[in-house]
């Protein structure tokens, strides 16, 4: 019966360490909306309206941006900003911002075959 007792505990403390570690991980989604959204379009295109104001504003769904960088320049320059573009680092975490990274990678058309 211990054994049993044991056996229930142990899956328990698994079951609740897994759920910790899923409601610890940052929404992506939710981040982006907050932070990105207004430059960069509810679906990582930009509006007119920011193409005019910022020229060289990239489009983050478009599989040949997201293609020719790698998820840490990506990180580097969401943390740090850019000419026209305001720094996060102090603002988010790295881990939230590995979740923008991994959520906007997400945005764009899959590659066909």
């Amino acid at each position: 019966m211990t054994g049993l007792r044991v056996a229930i505990a142990l899956a328990f403390g698994a079951a609740l360490g897994a759920a910790n570690a899923a409601a610890q991980t940052p929404d992506g989604q939710a981040l982006y909306r907050q932070s990105c959204r207004a430059c960069h379009g509810a679906m990582g295109k930009p509006s007119s309206q920011m193409v005019a104001k910022f020229k060289n504003i990239p489009i983050i769904s478009d599989p040949a941006f997201l293609q020719a960088r790698s998820d840490d320049s990506l990180v580097a320059s969401i943390s740090n900003g850019g000419k026209n573009m305001k720094p996060f680092k102090g603002k988010l975490s790295r881990e939230e911002i590995v979740a923008i990274v991994r959520y906007f990678r997400g945005l764009a058309p899959p590659k066909t075959p």
